[in-house]
């Protein structure tokens, strides 16, 4: 069942978006510079939420369709993380849309997804640029060994600094519902 066909087109692009700019954004909150490794992970680390929500929702979730919507619109991401700037500012609307017109279970699921992605990235790479370096393997082999060690799982928030600690308050304040 999808739940698509309750959304315009242009409401249906931000819904599907809202996931993959958070994690972009997410990306940007503590980012070192002059290092590209650390923004790799956290590309990995996007799409290997993405599939793991994929995977552990059941198919007649909403948050299902979303994120594999999300992986199929791929070709888009680099245009979506343009706009992640703005993202916290779009979901309040995204989280009214879900709100007015599906199950309470849709918009939770939805909710916990976007902050579930936001997590993954943010402990994704350690931001110290001494430590997301390493001189003595190889690049292409070290873009093997990163895409096996990037986490999905939640149980501890490694690698997290206190800038994307700041960052995941706020998100968790957009992901609340007014009034």
């Amino acid at each position: 069942m999808s739940y698509f066909g309750d959304f315009l087109d242009d409401e249906l692009r931000l819904l599907i978006s809202i996931p993959v700019r958070t994690a972009f954004w997410m990306s940007q909150a503590d980012d070192a510079k002059g290092t590209e490794r650390d923004d790799d992970m956290e590309r990995v680390a996007v799409e290997k939420a993405l599939r793991r929500i994929f995977k552990l929702t059941d198919d007649n979730a909403f948050t299902n369709d979303v994120v594999e919507e999300a992986l199929k619109r791929r070709d888009l991401w680099s245009e979506w993380e343009q706009s992640c700037a703005t993202v916290l500012d779009d979901i309040p609307q995204a989280l009214s849309l879900v709100q007015g017109r599906l199950p309470k279970d849709a918009l939770a699921g939805y909710q916990r997804a976007v902050f579930y992605i936001a997590r993954v990235v943010a402990q994704a790479a350690p931001e110290d640029e001494s430590v997301s370096s390493v001189k003595s393997v190889p690049g292409f082999l070290q873009k093997i060994v990163d895409r096996f060690s990037v986490k999905t799982t939640l149980q501890t928030l490694e690698n997290v600094s206190d800038a994307e600690r700041a960052a995941l308050q706020k998100l968790q304040t957009a992901l609340t519902l007014k009034g």
